[in-house]
């Protein structure tokens, strides 16, 4: 369970959700407004508990439900 008042790094993110950081970097430039970590010292990235959310809904759409990238982007841009 994570909790809501912290951030996580990158590499905890990446391990929570199962994936590679060059994912979550990746879908940072697909989805900039919906996936906005904040940026320590030396460009580190760390996540607030509303953009790992944020990622979940992002990696089931992608994954469990077959949808790509492109429709992702609409599905979130219609609301």
């Amino acid at each position: 369970m994570l909790n809501k008042e912290y951030f996580l790094s990158i590499n905890d993110v990446s391990k929570l959700l199962e994936l590679p950081a060059h994912t979550l970097r990746y879908w940072e430039k697909q989805f900039p407004i919906n996936v906005k970590p904040t940026t320590g010292v030396g460009g580190r990235r760390y996540y607030r508990h509303q953009t790992v959310e944020t990622l979940k809904k992002i990696k089931d759409l992608l994954y469990s439900r077959g949808m790509t990238i492109a429709g992702v982007k609409k599905l979130i841009k219609e609301g």
